[in-house]
Parts: structure tokens; C-alpha cells; sequence
């Protein structure tokens, strides 16, 4: 279930106008969409999913790990077309990938790595892209599908829609997948390409971070903020701190777990603390693991990252 917009604060609502644009080119471009699906252009490289807890610094290594330069990633422009995925990435490489002359002016890519309640800035940065994870998978007030619902899915054009645009970029995909945090073994089922990064962060930090996104998201540090884990209306009489302290311990119990089913060649898990000390040496475990070219671009980037408090992030 989506965040309550009506409690949200004004910089953080939906702009109506956009989802009615939305709704009207999704019509439009949803038939067009099956037609390049069709042509079964598609990509057998791996798909990555980053998972982890809100406000546990899966935005950050997002960030640096699309600019490697070894993965295509949904950017801010591609979470436009959540809808018709394909239609998106052709238009994304025609007005920007294939921009020779610089005519339409610099795509941009926020070069800071900042990031607001794990939104960027810039047409071609990094995107949640939960509109299109919600196409497919439809999470009831907590975040576990009922297995009669998960069979149900249409897991063969998720995917196919995935592998379609990856062939455009014929490279390794990319994204957070923290919105099924509780299904990783049924991710992992679906197909042997997906692979996990498991990003966690000391608990009271993690906690502490949850409570001012809270205050930042609502005004307030009452509303829950992020995925509910099954069991949390348990704690919703519990001060905020209490409940933001249950909400990082379930959620990485649940990742955790969900990891035992799958083959450790598939997942790689880092904790925020160790990303910031050593990010170029955990892209360069993740690529030795994976099988993954080692990015030329690496000692272009960040050799380390500040610890942010319990309110950063």
C-alpha cells in the first residue's frame, strides 16, 4: 500500500497533473510496448536487485554502482515510462545516449551522489522505480503477497519487459528491489539471472534515520514511513524510536532468511558502515563474485564515503 499522499508534505505529493499524463500515455504506449516484446529482443546478462531496509544507504550504493558505468539502471526518465519500459529506453537513448552534438542541452547526472528520502536529481540518475514493481506485484497494508496472489503474477513480461531494455545497453541491470523484501525466494525463482545485494546498517542508526524521515515525509513522527513488515500494528502503540528499532530488525530477519534459499553465488551483502570505508573495494569483490568486468571508470569515483548519523542518509 502506497504512503498516504494526503498526509504526505506538500513537497513530497504526487502532482496530479503528472499522473493524469501518465494514465494517457500509458494507454497510448502500452500496445506499442507488446509489439517490441514481441520482436523478443532480450538480454540473458544477470539482473541485480538491491535490497535492504529504508534509510539503510541502498540509495547510496545505487547511486555509485550505476556509475561504474558497468550496469544500465532505471533513471529518472525511464521511471516515466514504468508503464512501457522498452517505448522508454528507445526514447532514452535517442534524446540522450545518441545526443552527439549536445543538442539538447546535458543530461544530467546528480555528480554529488546526494539524494532526498531516496530521490535524485537528474534526468539520468538512478530511480526506486516503484511504480513499475507495483504493475506487477500488488501489496496488500502489509508488505507479504498471499501465495494464491503470487502465483498469479505475470512474472514472464516482468522480466521480459527487464530484458528488453537491458538488450538496448547489452549490459548487467540494475535496481532496488526493496519493495520485495519479503519474496526474495520467489524472485529468485522466477529466474536463475537475478542476483541480490543485501545492504544493512547498524540498527540504532538505521532506526534513528527512520524517525526523521518521518518527521521530514509527514511533519510528524507518528506516521509510519517505508514497507509495514507483517506484525507491525504489534508495535504501533510503541513509541516511534521502538517501532523504527522493530521495523530495521524485521525487515533484515526477513532479507536474511530469504537469502538462506538462494545460492550464495547469487547475493553479495555489504553493511553501509563498510561501503563508506571501502566502496571500490566492495565493487571490486561484487565483480569478482559475479563475473563482472572490473569498471575502468572505479578509481574515477569515490575512494570513501562520511559515515552519516542516525538522521542522514
Amino acid at each position: 500500500m502506497l504512503m498516504d499522499n494526503q498526509f504526505r508534505k506538500l513537497e513530497h505529493k504526487k502532482n496530479p497533473l503528472l499522473e493524469q499524463e501518465l494514465a494517457t500515455l500509458s494507454e497510448l504506449l502500452n500496445p506499442l510496448e507488446k509489439q517490441l516484446l514481441a520482436k523478443k529482443e532480450q538480454s540473458a546478462l544477470p539482473i541485480f536487485f538491491i535490497m535492504g531496509c529504508a534509510r539503510s544507504g541502498t540509495t547510496l550504493i545505487f547511486q555509485y554502482l550505476s556509475r561504474s558505468g558497468i550496469f544500465c539502471y532505471p533513471t529518472n526518465f525511464l521511471s516515466r515510462f514504468f508503464f512501457a519500459p522498452t517505448v522508454g529506453g528507445r526514447l532514452q537513448r535517442m534524446l540522450f545516449d545518441y545526443d552527439l552534438r549536445n543538442e539538447l542541452g546535458e543530461a544530467v547526472k546528480n555528480s554529488d551522489f546526494s539524494s532526498a528520502l531516496g530521490k535524485t536529481s537528474g534526468i539520468l540518475s538512478p530511480n526506486e522505480f516503484w511504480y513499475f514493481w507495483r504493475r506487477f506485484f500488488d501489496f496488500p497494508d502489509q508488505q507479504v503477497i498471499p501465495e494464491q496472489q503470487l502465483a498469479a503474477i505475470d512474472v514472464e513480461t516482468f522480466i521480459s519487459e527487464l530484458s528488453s531494455f537491458q538488450a538496448l545497453y547489452d549490459m548487467p541491470f540494475l535496481a532496488k528491489g526493496g519493495i520485495c523484501n519479503w519474496h526474495i525466494p520467489f524472485l529468485s525463482q522466477i529466474s536463475p539471472r537475478i542476483h541480490f545485494i543485501f545492504v544493512y546498517r547498524d540498527t540504532a542508526s538505521n532506526a534513528s534515520s527512520l524517525v526523521a524521515a518521518r518527521e521530514s515525509f509527514f511533519g510528524d513522527s507518528t506516521s509510519w514511513y517505508s514497507f509495514k513488515p507483517p506484525g507491525y500494528k504489534d508495535v504501533i502503540s510503541e513509541p516511534p524510536i521502538i517501532q523504527t528499532q522493530w521495523q530495521v530488525a524485521e525487515t533484515n530477519r526477513a532479507i536474511s532468511e530469504g537469502l538462506q534459499m538462494v545460492s550464495s553465488s547469487r547475493q553479495i551483502s555489504i553493511s553501509y558502515e563498510e561501503f563508506c570505508d571501502k566502496p571500490r573495494a566492495f565493487v571490486e569483490s561484487a565483480c569478482d563474485l559475479f563475473n563482472l568486468p572490473t569498471p575502468n571508470s572505479l578509481f574515477e569515483l569515490p575512494e570513501r564515503f562520511p559515515r552519516r548519523g542516525g538522521s542522514d542518509t
